[in-house]
């Protein structure tokens, strides 16, 4: 039973990092999908696919975790997130970048 509970809150944290968001949280993001326009998919896995392609459609970094900014264009930022953060140009080094300007 030891084995157990420990594998449930380490598969969720690693060394006191949140790994996925809770249940409560997730709701809320794919609720926020859906009032945006966007299918999240029937579990997390398939939600973060959806942020990560958000992100790659905006140029913003979807290697890893999905974007902060896409958390604020779905108006689930924290209340200290700038929206105009959304306006900035996306940065030379996202992965989605790098091809384009290096033939201009």
């Amino acid at each position: 039973m030891l084995c157990l509970v420990l594998a449930v809150v380490y598969s969720s944290t690693v060394f006191g990092k949140q790994m996925v968001p809770d249940p409560k949280r997730q709701r809320q993001i794919q609720l926020a999908l859906v009032a945006h326009g966007y299918t999240p998919g029937k579990t997390w896995s398939d939600t973060v696919k959806v942020l990560k392609q958000i992100a790659r459609d905006h140029h913003w970094q979807s290697t890893h975790a999905p974007d902060a900014r896409v958390l604020i264009l779905l108006g689930l930022g924290s209340r200290y997130s700038d929206p105009e953060v959304l306006k900035e140009p996306p940065s030379i080094s996202e992965p989605g970048l790098r091809m384009a300007t290096r033939d201009k």
